[in-house]
């Protein structure tokens, strides 16, 4: 499987749709932003996560973009309450 997911600008390529069918609970989105610059381009990157998460149905896309990160975080903040 190629590292990077994306064929075109904003498609995800065939061999990276069946991971997200299959295992739509295990893939979080993010960005790095290790120097100040990173910051410009934030408008480019996520615009091209939009791009490719269109190409997802709609509720794979909910968990990859936000939903299981708000599982992992929510479960890790209860966690340190207990």
């Amino acid at each position: 499987m190629k590292l990077r997911p994306l064929s075109a600008a904003t498609k995800l390529t065939a061999n990276w749709h069946y991971p997200f069918k299959r295992y739509p609970d295990r893939f979080l989105l993010g960005s790095n932003t290790w120097i100040n610059e990173r910051w410009f381009g934030n408008d480019t990157i996520f615009n091209e996560y939009r791009g490719w998460l269109a190409d997802l149905p709609l509720e794979q896309a909910r968990y990859v973009a936000t939903g299981n990160a708000e599982r992992l975080f929510d479960t890790a903040a209860r966690n340190r309450q207990d």
